[in-house]
């Protein structure tokens, strides 16, 4: 009965991985916490596994007014849509809704910011403006979802080992 308890814990143990497995954002553009000062055309995430053709995204400014993207495509493990307009300063989230390859439906965020000089925009010519380039300068922080989903798995770990150690503890007692 003990060996059995113990290839439990220890099968739990090694099955914590699988468990952090899900699809996940690897890179984007913006970077979560990234200061956009120049023009955005589109947003571009890509996860670490192929995508379905289900899987959505929008973008909010401030956390409440959906901004229109438009031409939404999958392309693999990439996600991209054109924004329309010129994004206003202030804050922004990217809210998404994918379906991996392992078919499990994955929600989660990111952040980033707009801070642009308005005066500068407005005194360039529209042509001048199309052919600017995205200037942006690098995230100072991640942004809050990231650091919850990157260290749930070394949670689940922890506890995991925690469980492990006093179980082993009520093993060698109960021999003496």
């Amino acid at each position: 009965m003990k060996k059995i308890a113990l290839m439990l814990f220890l099968a739990l143990l090694f099955n914590s991985n699988v468990a952090s497995a899900h699809s996940k954002l690897e890179t984007s553009t913006p970077k979560a916490g990234e200061t956009i000062t120049g023009k955005l055309p589109e947003i571009s995430l890509t996860f670490n596994t192929t995508i379905e053709e289900s899987s959505k995204f929008i973008l909010l400014h401030e956390g409440k007014t959906e901004v229109p993207v438009s031409d939404i495509k999958i392309d693999g493990s990439t996600l991209t849509g054109k924004i329309p307009d010129e994004l206003k300063n202030g804050s922004y989230t990217v809210e998404w809704d994918i379906v991996g390859a392992d078919t499990h439906v994955v929600k989660d965020s990111m952040n980033f910011n707009v801070q642009r000089e308005t005066a500068a925009a407005e005194d360039k010519s529209p042509q001048t403006q199309e052919e600017e380039k995205p200037q942006t300068q690098e995230p100072k922080t991640s942004s809050e979802q990231e650091k919850t989903s990157s260290s749930l798995p070394i949670i689940i770990g922890g506890v995991l080992v925690v469980l492990v150690i006093v179980f082993l503890i009520s093993m060698f007692r109960k021999k003496k």
